[in-house]
Formats: structure tokens, C-alpha cells, sequence
């Protein structure tokens, strides 16, 4: 009887230490949506001068996901408009054999933290997207192959109101009356 009672709890354990990891997996970004550009001082290298409307910062994703194992050729991307953080992207440079998304990176990454979705059978030819609305932000996972057959793909986070904002500046880009 001890013993089965002993199985029971190595068992339980195992799946709520399971559980822990898998509910833990999300890159720690360091700054939240509409902060201010300030905060990533300490670990992007920003451009006090810049009074641009739209910024811009990269950064590798093992400098800010260490844990997830994306890889070298995993980015993580900052907008901000007018010094607010506007967007937050993770973006895959892939070489002409799609050789990164290939490994599944960061597909497996957004399914283990936002949820599974549905990729077919070989989820090595998936090319749609995904969304979800998390606590109050919309989340947008993409891949896609381009024209020259390279696969684009990302996980794009944001919220309604620098979803809207960012429609506005896109427009007047466009239109030329500001620069991008």
C-alpha cells in the first residue's frame, strides 16, 4: 500500500514539474507594452538622438529568451512610437533553404506558450497564421513563404490601441508625409 501511495506521489510530482516548465516557457522581454523606450536601455543600445515617430530595435533572441533554445538566427524586434513600446516581434532570418524554420523553433516555442494550433501533418509546410487575444494584447504567429520561396515567419505582439496607431503612421508613410 505505501508503495503505491509513494508511485502515486513520484507521479503527481512529475506531471505538476512538467506542468511548471512548460507554463514557464516565455521569453522574458524586459518591458511591456506603452513603456517607455528608457527601459531597454540596459540592454539595446538606443538612439538618444532619434526623435523620429517610429523607432526600431533588434536584438538576438538568446540575449532575451536563453532558456528557449531558438537559436542565432532568432530576433527579437522593439517598435516604438513615440517613445512607447508599441510592438514586440520575434523574427526568423532564414537563408534560401529555409534552414531555421525548418527546425521548428519557433513554431514549437509559440505553441509551448500560447497555445497548440492545428499545422497538418508535417508542420514543415504549414504556411498560414495564428492568432490569439491574451490579456488584453493580440498575439499573431506567421509563416509564410514569400515570392522567392523563403520562409516568413514571426510572432507579433501588440494590443488594439498600437495595433490602430500603427495602422495611422503605416498610412502616412505610405502617403509620404512622414518618414519610416
Amino acid at each position: 500500500m505505501i508503495k503505491k501511495i509513494y508511485k502515486i506521489i513520484i507521479l503527481i510530482s512529475f506531471f505538476a514539474l512538467s506542468f511548471m516548465k512548460i507554463a514557464s516557457a516565455e521569453c522574458n522581454f524586459r518591458i511591456d507594452l506603452g513603456e517607455n523606450i528608457q527601459k531597454i536601455n540596459n540592454f539595446v543600445d538606443i538612439d538618444e538622438d532619434d526623435d523620429s515617430i517610429l523607432q526600431k530595435y533588434f536584438i538576438q533572441s538568446l540575449d532575451i529568451c536563453p532558456n528557449e533554445n531558438l537559436g542565432e538566427k532568432i530576433y527579437i524586434s522593439y517598435t516604438f512610437i513615440e517613445n512607447e513600446l508599441a510592438t514586440i516581434q520575434i523574427l526568423v532570418n532564414n537563408d534560401k533553404n529555409n534552414t531555421t524554420s525548418n527546425k521548428l523553433l519557433l513554431m514549437n516555442y509559440v505553441k509551448q506558450t500560447y497555445g497548440d494550433f492545428d499545422t497538418g501533418q508535417n508542420p514543415k509546410i504549414y504556411n498560414y497564421f495564428n492568432s490569439w487575444k491574451q490579456n488584453n494584447r493580440l498575439v499573431i504567429y506567421k509563416r509564410m513563404r514569400n515570392q522567392f520561396n523563403i520562409i516568413d515567419e514571426e510572432l507579433f505582439i501588440t494590443n488594439e490601441k498600437y495595433k490602430n496607431k500603427m495602422k495611422i503612421i503605416n498610412a502616412m508613410i505610405e502617403k509620404g508625409e512622414i518618414k519610416g
